[in-house]
């Protein structure tokens, strides 16, 4: 049996979290996403420069509200059979690193200030902890200490968080630079993230709606290949993406807009069907490609050929999605084709449907 199926529900939402970042930063330069790099987190997001910005991301499937008690034990995350370097120490040492926690669960009012939307992420404009706030993050920080009498694993490892939050107390504005780095998307449900995925996909790559959920699985395919070998994963993003991705009308091109455009697209949008005529190089091609990428920005799925009968199956086809086609010249260019009054009939017939 695959991995895929047996994979437990926490590990498919970390997939899809990684899936997200990945379309979110694909198309920033010199960004790299590893994910469960050595020593690290579910997810790590380098953008390398004059200074690298490094994101660690945990993705949490759990449902229950997260309060402060929660949040500190989740900042406190160690490497695997270490008593040092934490998740928070590593924020706290680097001005350049951020932490991000994906959950299912909503934020309690002691956490809500670290609550964020779903995007490209950005540092708190505040702290989001008040002074009593931070005086309660210190407070769970050291009771996390289990005892002292045997240097057992966990003992260590409370005797670093103890030390951790003596450190943050002797400097606060440190603490209050550390505590801005740290950010919560919440209430990232399964299906939420996943609707998430469909939308930017369609929207910001232009992949037919019919098609999101297959680009999905190549994405998160990559993902698992990309964590078997411990390599960015990011290129293959952008080879999947590249290849899935919707025809931009325009292609490029430049478009001077029009005072009539406006009015076109409105006439589109109500008519359902648009005739465009003027003497040759005009701009009619031009304009009715303006126009469907303006259609196809509002998530329409976009063809165009000179053939009715095929846009007759393109649009027709049993779909949820909505569908433009511009059918360029169907009844000859320069001459008259063949069959023209037929083709008349077959179009009439099409536009009445």
């Amino acid at each position: 049996m695959s991995v895929e199926i047996t994979a437990p529900r926490g590990w498919e939402f970390q997939y899809d979290v990684t899936v997200f970042l990945g379309l979110l930063y694909q198309g920033v330069h010199n960004a790299s996403l590893i994910v469960e790099a050595h020593g690290g987190e579910d997810a790590e997001l380098r953008i390398s420069g004059e200074t690298t910005v490094i994101l660690e991301v945990q993705s949490k499937s759990t449902q229950s509200d997260l309060d402060l008690t929660t949040l500190v034990s989740w900042s406190t995350h160690f490497p695997k059979h270490a008593h040092v370097g934490n998740l928070l120490s590593r924020a706290l040492k680097d001005p350049s690193r951020f932490v991000l926690f994906v959950t299912g669960g909503r934020c309690r009012d002691e956490t809500r200030a670290f609550a964020q939307k779903p995007a490209r992420l950005q540092k708190h404009t505040n702290a989001p902890l008040d002074k009593h706030g931070k005086v309660s993050f210190l407070q769970e920080l050291r009771t996390l200490r289990v005892g002292s009498e045997k240097r057992t694993l966990t003992d260590k490892r409370g005797v670093f968080c103890a030390q951790t939050a003596a450190d943050l107390e002797k400097t606060p504005e440190l603490f209050d630079d550390t505590l801005q780095r740290i950010v919560v998307w919440e209430e990232i449900l399964q299906d939420r993230l996943k609707e998430l995925i469909r939308h930017t996909l369609n929207l910001q790559f232009f992949v037919p709606s019919s098609q999101t959920d297959t680009v999905r699985l190549q994405l998160l395919a990559e993902v698992r290949k990309a964590r078997d070998c411990k390599s960015d994963v990011i290129p293959g993003f952008r080879k999947i993406l590249s290849s899935s991705r919707g025809d931009r009308p325009l292609g490029g091109r430049i478009h001077i807009g029009r005072d009539s455009d406006n009015n076109l697209l409105t006439s589109l949008k109500t008519k359902r069907v648009l005739l465009l005529t003027g003497r040759s190089q005009c701009g009619k091609t031009h304009t009715a490609r303006f126009i469907a990428q303006k259609m196809q920005d509002s998530s329409f799925y976009y063809q165009e050929g000179q053939e009715i009968e095929e846009a007759r199956r393109f649009l027709t086809q049993t779909s949820s999605e909505d569908r433009l086609y511009f059918l360029e010249d169907p009844f000859g260019h320069m001459e008259v084709a063949e069959h023209a009054t037929d083709k008349w009939h077959s179009l009439s017939d099409l536009i009445a449907r």
